[in-house]
Formats: C-alpha cells, structure tokens, sequence
C-alpha cells in the first residue's frame, strides 16, 4: 500500500546584522555635581557633545548620571591619581549609520566604567529612530585608554538591522 508523506514548507528567519566601526571625539563636557560638594562619593550630570566620522556620521548629546569613587584611583595618563568612575545614561545622535539617508535614534548607555580604560555599552532605544534610522535595531559600545581621555578619538561600535 502507498505511503502518504505530507510536506509542510518550512521557514526560518535569521536575523542579519551589520557590524561597523566608527569613532568620535568629545566636543564639549561639563559637569554639574548633584550630590553636595561635601560628600565622599561624588555625584555628578555629565552633558557631552560629540562628533562621529566613519561608518556612523554625525553629532551625539550625551546626559550621563556618574558616580566617581572616593577610594579608588586612575593609575595613569592626565587623570593619574583621580578618582575612577561609573556611568549611565543616553545618547541623542543626529546623521548616518552607513550611508543611510540622516536620522536620529537614542542610544542608551550602560555599564559606563572608568578605571584603565573608559568602556560602555550602547542598546539602541527602537522606538526612538526616525527618518533614515527609523526602525534600527542593535547593540554597541566604546572604549579608550585613560591617556587618551578627551583629547583624542573613542574606537566604537555597533551591530545593527536597519
């Protein structure tokens, strides 16, 4: 007797990203403690403004919450003997992510550490992307040496579906 095999079509969504590379260099940065001058643990709002080249081109305003601790010290480059510090927060950036027509997204900022090297991660706020970067999804990050500090371009980057 013949064998009925029933085949059902099977499909699997893979979910593709692109990696990229880009830097940026702080523009601007000031500080404002939030915390009260007198306190061991200092609390501080960080505004930075910065400008991305590479693969992502444009202009990024950065809010940061930091905490910098009191017993615990930068080992070299200009911070030397400055209290280390950790931090949170969003980034507003306004331009390209390779190529695409200009757009803006959030990037939310977490796990901000400086001790040797300043490194943080980056999860793109989906809801928040629009014109060429409307619907960009993913994930990224930065860091840089101590001694390069504010004077020189942060290596980041960022695997993305767009």
């Amino acid at each position: 007797m013949p064998v009925l095999i029933h085949i059902t079509p099977l499909i699997v969504f893979v979910w593709s990203h692109i990696a990229l590379k880009a830097t940026f260099v702080t523009t601007t940065w000031d500080e404002t403690v939030v915390s009260g001058e007198d306190t061991p643990t200092q609390i501080k709002r960080v505004r930075t403004e910065r400008k991305f080249s590479g693969a992502m081109e444009g202009l990024g305003i950065m809010e940061y919450v930091m905490c910098y601790h009191p017993y615990s010290k930068c080992p070299a480059g200009q911070l030397a003997g400055k209290p280390t510090f950790t931090w949170q927060g969003i980034c507003h950036f306004r331009g390209t992510i390779d190529g695409s027509p200009p757009g803006e997204v959030i990037l939310l900022t977490t796990n901000g550490s400086f001790v040797e090297t300043a490194e943080a991660q980056w999860t793109i706020d989906e809801k928040t992307g629009s014109g060429g970067l409307k619907g960009l999804k993913g994930r990224g990050g930065y860091n840089h040496a101590v001694d390069v500090c504010l004077t020189g371009a942060t290596d980041m980057w960022l695997e993305y579906t767009l």
